[in-house]
């Protein structure tokens, strides 16, 4: 990505974000910009955002579009840039994505300590055929 966008991106994350802390306080929540992805032309940008809880987050998108045109005026104020991208705005579950792969692994975890794993015990069953018992060695090994 050529710096002039990812700049431009920077640049917009950063007073988007603070256009959202002034024009839509949010009482109890918490709304992120995660990222901004300008088009290579400049005429687009996709907008992440976060928002927690998130019961909120329908209303929030529903918002942030009907100002999106405030947003572009003040912008192109500010920024002294010919043309400020159409923004999209979309939701960015990155966050809640990792805290429920978290926990899973957690609960997997969990469960390992509580029975044996299957590997470990394969490894001195006899019903085995002797390459089963080289890779069940070979995983309790490393």
């Amino acid at each position: 990505m050529p710096r002039q966008i990812e700049r431009l991106n920077e640049q917009l994350k950063e007073e988007l974000a603070n256009l959202i802390i002034k024009e839509m306080p949010l009482n109890n929540g918490l709304i992120t910009v995660c990222f901004v992805s300008c088009s290579p032309d400049l005429k687009y940008a996709k907008i992440g955002i976060s928002v927690l809880p998130e019961k909120y987050g329908p209303s929030v998108l529903r918002k942030l579009h009907k100002l999106s045109g405030l947003f572009s005026r003040i912008l192109k104020n500010k920024l002294k840039i010919r043309q400020i991208p159409k923004f999209s705005w979309v939701f960015d579950n990155t966050e809640s994505d990792a805290a429920k792969i978290e926990a899973v692994l957690k609960q997997i975890k969990e469960e390992e300590i509580q029975s044996p794993s299957v590997i470990a015990r394969s490894a001195f069953s006899p019903e085995l055929d002797p390459g089963d018992e080289a890779i069940s060695r070979m995983s309790i090994s490393h």
